[in-house]
C-alpha cells in the first residue's frame, strides 16, 4: 500500500511544504471560519441592537402618546376648571346682586312699614281727639239740654205768674 520511499532533503522539504500548506490551509480555513463566525455575531449583534433600537423607539413614541393623552386630559381639565371658576364668579356676582337689591327691597319695605306705622299713629291720635271732642260735644249739648230745661222750667213758671198776676 504505502512505500516507503527514502527520505531526502528534497523528500523532507516538500513534505515539510505539503505540511505547510495544508497548515496554511487549516489556518486559512480557521480563519475564514473565525472571520465568519465574528461576521455573524457582529449581523447578530446588529439585528439585535436594531430590534432593541425599535423597540426604544416604540416604547418611547408609546410613552410620548401616553404624555400626550395626559397633556391633553390635563388641558381639558384646566380649560373646564377655568369654565367652571369662571361660572362660579358669575354666580357669586348674581348672589351679590340679588343680595344687594334683597336688602335694598327689605330696606324699602321697612321704611314702608314705619310711615305706615306713623300713618296708622296718626290715624289713632285724629280718632282719639274726634271722641274727646265728641265727649266734649255731648258733655255740652247735656249742658245745653239741661239748661233749655231749665230755661223752659223758668218761662213756665214766668209763664204762671204772668198769668197769676193777669188774673188778679
Amino acid at each position: 500500500m504505502y512505500e516507503i520511499q527514502p527520505l531526502t532533503l528534497t523528500t523532507i522539504y516538500v513534505t515539510a511544504t505539503e505540511q505547510g500548506v495544508k497548515t496554511q490551509a487549516v489556518d486559512v480555513q480557521e480563519t475564514a471560519a473565525s472571520k465568519s463566525s465574528v461576521i455573524s455575531r457582529k449581523d447578530e449583534c446588529k439585528r439585535v441592537s436594531t430590534e432593541s433600537q425599535n423597540l426604544r423607539l416604540d416604547l418611547s413614541n408609546k410613552f410620548q402618546e401616553a404624555i400626550n393623552d395626559v397633556t391633553n386630559k390635563l388641558e381639558e381639565q384646566r380649560d373646564d376648571s377655568l369654565t367652571q371658576l369662571k361660572e362660579k364668579e358669575m354666580l357669586k356676582s348674581q348672589l351679590k346682586q340679588k343680595e344687594e337689591h334683597n336688602a335694598f327691597t327689605v330696606q324699602q319695605y321697612t321704611q314702608q312699614l314705619k310711615q305706615k306705622s306713623l300713618e296708622l299713629q296718626i290715624a289713632d291720635l285724629k280718632i282719639q281727639q274726634h271722641e274727646e271732642k265728641l265727649v266734649k260735644e255731648q258733655s255740652q249739648m247735656k249742658m245745653y239740654a239741661k239748661q233749655v230745661s231749665q230755661l223752659l222750667a223758668t218761662e213756665k213758671n214766668l209763664r204762671l205768674q204772668l198769668t197769676a198776676q193777669d188774673q188778679k
